[in-house]
């Protein structure tokens, strides 16, 4: 099975970077980079150290519903190189030892039954394996810890 990995699209990236209102219509926060594991989710790289960051409210799904979580992105300030959607997971992704994925339908709902915290050196494998349910139309991925959206995967169709 061939699938991608996704960030936040580069149009929606742009607006935030151009000091556009996020999910709740307020504007970015912003400060300094101080951290080593500080991961853009537009182009999939860890925030360099003093670089600026931009800390927004943003939602992955289409429209308002009961499963349309809204939470907290970061985003580099300067505008980075889209990571697109490629067959392996952003770099980032795989630096920290576990991530939460979860399935949806093709409305947007959760697949009850698809969460599940995944090893990072095993990411790509369990995304294969849960894109098998016919019922499960695209993965989020998730921090482990804190439950913050990193990436959409997709099959290739």
């Amino acid at each position: 099975m061939t699938i991608h990995f996704s960030g936040i699209p580069t149009a929606v990236a742009r607006k935030y970077q151009r000091g556009g209102g996020d999910a709740y219509d307020r504007a970015p926060e912003k400060f300094v980079c101080e951290s080593n594991d500080l991961e853009c989710r537009h182009c999939g790289e860890n925030i360099a150290l003093g670089d600026t960051v931009l800390l927004l409210a943003w939602s992955p799904f289409g429209e308002r519903q009961p499963f349309a979580e809204t939470g907290p992105v970061l985003l580099h300030e300067s505008e980075c190189a889209g990571y697109g959607a490629q067959p392996a997971p952003q770099p980032a992704l795989t630096t920290t030892p576990t991530r939460l994925v979860r399935g949806y339908t093709k409305d947007e709902r959760i697949v009850y039954g698809t969460g599940t915290h995944v090893e990072a050196g095993r990411l790509r494998e369990a995304c294969e394996t849960m894109l098998q349910n016919e019922n499960v139309e695209f993965l989020h991925v998730r921090s482990s810890t804190n439950n913050c959206w990193q990436a959409r995967v997709d099959r290739v169709k």
